[in-house]
């Protein structure tokens, strides 16, 4: 009897051991690859799913702006980026339900050296909004 053994990986492409629940937000310019997501805004759970996923394009690479509908509703995302050349760092952070008001949050959120991307656990939960992304690498800026 033979046995064979197959093994798949991948790196920042949404390749994770959890395909169903993996995010994988990926523009030229900026991207945000996670084993998965949960976001509680408005007593609502979601998980990120992307179906229908809209990612709007950012030239500067300075903004990642995602919305997707999930459960009959469409949540909405906005991370901004800003640097002083020798490190990077989330600087705002929004979410917001159905084209409704965002909640937001600024403060200087996971420096990361410039040039190189974040890799870790995100969490970004600020009162009324829990926001966690597990296992997550996120690259702006420019970087890949």
């Amino acid at each position: 009897m033979k046995w064979w053994l197959l093994v798949l990986a991948g790196c920042g492409s949404g390749v994770h051991s959890n395909p169903g629940d993996a995010i994988d937000w990926a523009l030229q310019s900026e991207s945000l690859v996670a084993l998965d997501m949960t976001l509680q805004i408005d007593g609502l759970l979601f998980k990120g799913k992307t179906d229908q996923l809209m990612i709007a394009p950012s030239p500067a690479g300075d903004v990642l702006d995602v919305m997707w509908n999930e459960a009959g509703h469409e949540p909405h995302l906005h991370f901004h980026f800003a640097t002083d050349n020798q490190t990077w760092w989330i600087d705002d952070v929004r979410a917001a339900l159905d084209n409704g008001t965002p909640y937001e949050e600024m403060g200087r959120y996971y420096e990361t050296a410039a040039g190189k991307p974040y890799e870790g656990t995100l969490d970004l939960s600020f009162p009324p909004v829990s926001l966690l992304f597990s296992e997550a690498r996120l690259a702006t800026l420019g970087v890949q």
